[in-house]
């Protein structure tokens, strides 16, 4: 019997396989033709995801220097990992969590206290 390749009245869609001319011939039917669409389409968002993660982390340390930049008149200072580690007496004093990481209570060498966030 011959089956004519294509689509079916009830979904399913033949597609010749083996060797060719011999005739055989397998069933794909709905739901494995959207399982294979979707994965797909899953894929292709997840790689677009993962660009645009490492696009927008790369601009977000740009930004920073750039702030620094253009606030040079405040005369921002920026310490050592060492020096924040003195000025917090070795992160001893936790004052919160924060949504990026733990803040912590620091004395500068003039007197002043800060608080020390360290980013996660």
């Amino acid at each position: 019997m011959d089956i004519p390749r294509g689509s079916l009245r009830d979904g399913t869609t033949m597609e010749e396989v083996g060797e060719a001319g011999d005739g055989a011939m397998r069933e794909y039917n709905e739901s494995e033709m959207l399982l294979v669409v979707a994965l797909g389409i899953g894929l292709i968002s997840l790689v677009i995801t993962l660009i645009r993660k490492l696009k927008w982390r790369r601009k977000t340390n740009v930004n920073v220097e750039i702030v620094l930049k253009n606030h040079e008149f405040l005369d921002p200072k920026r310490y050592t990992y060492s020096q924040i580690k003195k000025m917090t007496n070795s992160f001893e004093i936790n004052q919160g969590q924060g949504g990026f990481g733990s803040v912590y209570k620091g004395e500068l060498s003039n007197g002043n206290l800060v608080a020390v966030k360290v980013l996660i």
